[in-house]
């Protein structure tokens, strides 16, 4: 009984060591950048191992460097990382090279200082291959000039959308390059581009936090604030399992249908602000054009109404002075003027001579040559033109006219007096009647 026992168990430990090969992690000698090996060979089986990557951590944060995870495989195998039993990182790969982030540092230092309460070691590392796969994986630090071409960077790429509608869509982003270039430099800002067919509601979140949300229209260019950018810092720097390469979540919601097509860019400061800059301008220009014409038209408008009022008060003071130049009407001109049914006082009767009243009627007579020098005078004022040296009135004067005549009503409705004798021509018909005269 005993011998049948021992054979099963030298044929279970043969099985074992044809089937499987042990992962042995080791650590590169002290005076080297500390780094984790490690070896497998004819991996058919999943395998778990726990690895200590505080010191690396520590070590690249000391010298400015990157965390350099290299996978080398003949085959296909799946690569996971674990802390405290969630996932941060692995994937079905064959050859790859994963470079880990600043954010990524932090994290695994402070895995370091904060292990779980039933385990002993960092970080578990747990590989697994459906065929035999031969191969290793390396963990150390490395320099960051050489990987920077390694850094993903979904700025000034465009981002296909198509859902339909109430359907949420959600892209994998990485912007923290494009925020730091944004940030960094004043003359660069991030802009959201949409070129889509209905208004969307934009969100930016991570571990499902609270989303970000930027307001944008369907066809329109919006730049990020220097909060937003802040705020989508703050977002990368959260560390989940599902994230640990500072991505962000993109999503977009609508409503209704909506397709088309939008991108992150870095746009430079000017080309924002070229467009209203040139429309400040143009505004500001027209806005002083217009202060001045309103400035030159309240001074015309000044200056010809107080000419016009000079000249009312001239023609005023002329007009008193002629009346009072005028003398007494003749007293035959006076009986003349008188009612013909009111009684004639005997006192104011004319007793003078016909002989005495031909040069009072002589006087009235106009001489000839007055009556040539008035016609002349009458023409001239009608044909400015037909005197020598008078120069026809313009556009200019002709509207001065026209303003004066204007203000002429204006001012004579609020200044003259309403009793304004009638003009022989502006009688009524009714006026008319009452002076016919019989031949």
């Amino acid at each position: 009984m005993n011998a049948v026992v021992f054979i099963c168990i030298v044929l279970a430990l043969l099985c074992r060591s044809f089937g499987n090969t042990d992962i042995a992690p080791t650590l590169s000698e002290t005076t080297a950048p500390p780094s984790i090996v490690i070896e497998f060979a004819n991996l058919s089986s999943r395998l778990h191992s726990g690895i200590n990557v505080s010191a690396i951590a520590n070590h690249a944060l000391h010298y400015d460097m990157v965390v350099e995870v290299k996978v080398s495989s003949n085959e296909l195998i799946e690569f996971k990382l674990y802390k405290c039993r969630e996932l941060i990182l692995g994937g079905n790969i064959g050859n790859k090279t994963y470079i880990l982030s600043d954010s990524w540092l932090v994290f695994l230092f402070s895995a370091g200082q904060k292990p779980c309460a039933f385990e002993t070691y960092d970080l578990s590392l747990i590989i697994s291959s459906e065929k035999n796969s031969t191969g290793s994986i390396e963990i150390g630090t490395t320099a960051k000039k050489g990987f920077i071409q390694h850094v993903r960077n979904d700025v000034n790429k465009k981002i296909e959308i198509d859902q339909w509608f109430r359907k949420i869509d959600k892209r994998r982003l990485s912007l923290g390059p494009a925020i730091s270039t944004a940030l960094t430099n004043a003359n660069t800002t991030l802009a959201l581009i949409t070129n889509l067919t209905k208004i969307p509601v934009v969100r930016l979140s991570k571990c499902q936090s609270e989303p970000i949300t930027i307001e944008i229209g369907s066809k329109a260019k919006t730049t990020l604030s220097r909060e937003n950018m802040l705020q989508i810092v703050r977002l990368n720097e959260l560390i989940c399992p599902e994230d640990k390469e500072k991505m962000l979540d993109f999503s977009i919601y609508c409503e209704e249908r909506i397709k088309g097509d939008v991108m992150f860019a870095l746009i430079n400061v000017n080309e924002i602000s070229g467009i209203p800059v040139v429309f400040l301008v143009i505004g500001s220009l027209l806005a002083i054009a217009a202060v001045c014409g309103f400035a030159f038209c309240l001074w015309q408008f000044c200056h010809v109404f107080w000419r016009y009022k000079t000249e009312i008060e001239e023609e005023r003071r002329a007009d008193e002075k002629n009346r009072k130049m005028i003398p007494h009407p003749d007293p035959i001109i006076r009986r003349h003027q008188m009612n013909v049914y009111e009684d004639i006082p005997m006192a104011i009767m004319d007793e003078r001579t016909i002989e005495e009243q031909m040069p009072i009627q002589q006087s009235m007579i106009q001489q000839p040559e007055t009556i040539a020098q008035q016609i002349i005078e009458n023409q001239n004022n009608k044909d400015p033109s037909a005197i020598e040296n008078v120069q026809t009135p313009g556009k200019r004067e002709i509207l001065q006219k026209e303003i004066r005549l204007y203000f002429a009503i204006i001012f004579r409705m609020f200044t003259e007096n309403q009793n304004v004798n009638i003009h022989s021509a502006a009688r009524t018909k009714k006026d008319s009647e009452d002076y016919d005269t019989i031949d």
